[in-house]
């Protein structure tokens, strides 16, 4: 998956959280999906 989209700010799509499952990914020998809300995918 490249994209994880997410209108749940408080929860999966912050800064916090967004670098934890980075990093969880990463560790476990995975490209993580850039999570991201329906906005910031369709920004210019």
């Amino acid at each position: 998956m490249d994209y994880l989209l997410a209108w749940n700010c408080a929860h999966l799509a912050n800064a916090v959280t967004r670098s934890k499952i980075e990093s969880a990914c990463r560790l476990a020998g995975y490209a993580p999906p850039v999570i991201c809300t329906p906005e910031e995918l369709t920004e210019e």
